[in-house]
C-alpha cells in the first residue's frame, strides 16, 4: 500500500514524463514543418533545488535574420590610428584581392580612403593588430604563423612600401617564439621594449630592439618568477 506521499511523488513523475512526451512531439512537428528554415531541440536542466526542467530551444540557419557575414566577416575599415607627428593615418581593410586584413596608410591630408596603399601582403591569417613607432614611419604589427599563436614583431616602412614592395621585418625571429608586452617611449623613438621567451620557452625576457636595423640586446632577464 502506497503513503499519500509516494502516490504524490508518482503522479508527479507521471506528469514530467507526460509533458516531455507533449514536448518531443512538438518538437518533432516543428522540425518537420520549419526544416529549411532551421531546427529546434530540447535542453534539460536542474537548479540548485534539483528540480528537473525543460526548455524548447530554437535555432535558424536562416540568412534572412542575421547574414552570417554580419557576424563573421571582415569590417570595411578598423582599428585607427595616427602616427606622432599627425601626418599619416593607417587602419585595417580587407584586401581586395584575397579579403585579408591587411595595413592601409594615406596622408591625413587627404581624406579620399580610395587613395590609401596597402602596405602589408598578408593573404592568410589576416593582421589583427598594428601600432605606429615614434620616428612616424614605421608600423609595427603582431603576426603568428598560420594559426599557431606564436605571435612574432614585425616592422615595415609605412611611407615608401607598396603592396608590391612589402617586405616586413620580423623583429623577434626564432621557432616557438612568441613576443608580447611591446613597449615604445618618444624618449627613444628608434628604439623599443618587447618580451619573448626565445631564451626560455617558460618566461618572457625583455629585449631593447633597434626595429629599423633588426639589432636586440637583452635588457631585463626574467628570474623565473615574474607572469605577464
Amino acid at each position: 500500500k502506497l503513503s499519500r506521499g509516494s502516490s504524490r511523488h508518482i503522479n508527479m513523475k507521471s506528469l514530467l514524463l507526460a509533458l516531455l512526451s507533449l514536448t518531443t512531439l512538438f518538437s518533432q512537428y516543428l522540425t518537420s514543418a520549419f526544416a529549411p528554415a532551421g531546427s529546434l531541440g530540447i535542453m534539460s536542466s536542474s537548479s540548485s533545488s534539483s528540480s528537473a526542467g525543460f526548455q524548447l530551444l530554437a535555432s535558424t540557419t536562416s540568412e534572412e535574420i542575421v547574414p552570417r557575414e554580419v557576424l563573421f566577416g571582415n569590417p570595411t575599415h578598423a582599428a585607427p590610428k595616427l602616427s606622432p607627428d599627425g601626418t599619416y593615418l593607417s587602419y585595417l581593410a580587407p584586401s581586395e584581392e584575397t579579403g585579408v586584413l591587411n595595413v592601409f596608410v594615406r596622408p591625413t591630408t587627404d581624406e579620399n580612403s580610395d587613395n590609401s596603399k596597402m602596405i602589408t601582403n598578408d593573404t592568410s591569417r589576416g593582421i589583427r593588430q598594428h601600432q605606429w613607432a615614434f620616428d612616424s614611419q614605421t608600423i609595427l604589427y603582431l603576426q603568428d604563423f598560420e594559426g599557431d599563436e606564436n605571435f612574432h614583431l614585425w616592422a615595415i616602412d609605412a611611407t615608401t612600401t607598396t603592396e608590391a614592395t612589402a617586405v616586413a621585418k620580423d623583429l623577434t625571429p626564432g621557432t616557438n617564439v612568441k613576443a608580447s608586452n611591446l613597449v615604445t617611449n618618444k624618449r627613444f623613438p628608434n628604439e623599443l621594449l618587447v618580451a619573448t621567451n626565445e631564451r626560455d620557452p617558460t618566461c618572457f625576457d625583455m629585449y631593447r630592439v633597434q626595429y629599423k636595423t633588426g639589432g636586440k640586446v637583452l635588457d631585463t632577464k626574467n628570474p623565473g618568477d615574474v607572469l605577464g
